[in-house]
Order: C-alpha cells, then structure tokens, then sequence
C-alpha cells in the first residue's frame, strides 16, 4: 500500500497551533458581541487549519464563511467538523475567492475577520485593501518577520537566510515587512492594534517539518540567487544531517496580529 506523503499545511499545523499567540484571544473574545452568534469569515482559509485551532477557543454558536481560491483545499476545509468551545459544531459555508474578492459589504455581517500565513503573500496595495475592507475586529496570525535561528549554526546560513528572505519580496510583495506594514495600515485607519509573537519554536520532534523546510528555503534562496548553486547541495547535506541526527533546532519568527476598529 502506497502512503501519500503529508502536505505542507499537515506538516506545520501542530506547530502553527504551538505558536499562536493565544493571550490576543483573550481581547478578541471581549469585543464579541454576547448576546449573538459568532460568526468568523475565514480570508484564504487553505484546508481549514486555522479553523481548527481557533473554533474550539470561542463560544458558540459560531458560523464560519471559509474563503478561498483553490477549489480543492476549499472542498476539504468544508469536509471537516469544527467544534466550538462548548463541543457543540460550528455551521459552515464556503465562498471561491481571493483576497482581491474581499469587500467591507462581505465582512460586516461578520464578527471578525481571521487568516494565517496571509500578509507575506501579499503587496502594500492588498495589504491596504485589507485592511480597508476590515469593519470588523481582524485576526491575521503566523506571519514571519525575517528572524531565524538555527541551532547549531552554519557559516552560511546568513547567506542563505537573506536570499530566501529576498525572494519573499519578489514581484513587489512585502514579505517579511509585511506585519508591520498591515499594523500601520490598520492603525492609519483609527484601529487599536494588538501584535505578539508566534515563533515556531522546531526541535527532533519536528523533524519531518524542519526538513521540508530546509529545502524549500535554499531552493527559494538559490531562485534568488543563483550562484549561491555551487554552495547549495553542501549546504544543505549538513543541514540536512543535523536534522536527522536529532542535531537541530529551529527558531522562526512570526507575527500575530489584532486589529480592533475605531468605533
């Protein structure tokens, strides 16, 4: 029998919902309305990891409108149970759709608008948008700031570390500025803005993720910059090794955010 291989999004979701910044939740939960049902519109929901972690915390009744682009990860998203904090199911429905989709007309029957592993992907313009389009408390977590730990250190880490950073920023995107950026968006809109970290925090337990890892960062970093090539394969082999012989642990910066608009 042939097993198939873990996806990205299964790979990182137990660490994803390590990291989440959970004391923002405290101040989410008190701008809830109590005496309504929660209802969460999910921007670029993938397969539902967010959904996973984050329904269980609030109250229910909740209803969630999961959002996406990619007709398959939206299909399995909307397979899944979500059970709020009291154990009873959230009610689902699904929207095809990007980010550029996204109106303040389709978030203000909302509650709050939540995303993961979004801001980086997008540009100043989206970003913008985003938040211009944000009537309602957002909650936009995991997004990495450029800040990573390796344990122990390679001579060429830096190298490969600011090349994958650049390549994040490819094509006009705000990459590892993009925190930031959507924090003085939102704040230039009148919000109170909420930031924590979230780092992963990788060690032998996580071995399969930090692999994968590795090797998408120095091909994202070689794309970049190619004559880092001739280094690469080496590179990488030592990584790598470390990894596997329970050698390595990993720090990745990220971001939470929560931004409450001005009533």
């Amino acid at each position: 029998m042939t097993v198939a291989s873990p996806s990205w999004a299964d790979l990182r979701e137990p660490a994803d919902a390590a990291a989440r910044a959970g004391s923002l939740l405290d101040v989410l939960r008190a701008e809830l309305p109590p005496d309504r049902p929660v209802t969460v519109w999910n921007a670029s929901c993938g397969d539902g990891g967010l959904a996973r972690w984050l329904a269980p915390r609030l109250r229910g009744p909740q209803h969630w409108i999961l959002q996406d682009a990619d007709p398959a990860a939206l299909a399995r998203a909307a397979g899944r149970t979500y059970a709020c904090a009291d154990g009873t199911p959230a009610t689902v429905e699904t929207r095809a759709g990007d980010l550029a989709d996204l109106r303040a007309a389709d978030v203000v029957g909302a509650s709050v608008l939540a995303a993961c592993h979004l801001l980086h992907r997008l540009t100043a313009a989206e970003v913008d948008a985003l938040a211009g389009a944000a009537c309602r408390p957002a909650l936009l977590t995991l997004t990495p700031i450029g800040r990573v730990r390796l344990d122990p250190a390679d001579p060429l880490d830096t190298e490969f570390a600011a090349a994958a950073d650049a390549h994040r920023r490819r094509g006009g995107l705000l990459g590892t500025d993009a925190a930031f950026a959507a924090a003085d968006a939102f704040a230039r809109r009148g919000a109170t803005v909420h930031t924590r970290s979230s780092p992963w925090r990788l060690g032998p337990a996580r071995s399969v993720l930090i692999a994968r890892w590795l090797r998408d960062r120095v091909a994202d970093a070689v794309e970049h910059r190619p004559a880092l090539a001739a280094d690469a394969p080496a590179y990488l082999r030592r990584r790598l090794a470390d990894c596997a012989n329970g050698d390595l642990a990993v720090e990745v910066r990220h971001l939470d955010l929560l931004a409450l608009p001005a009533r």
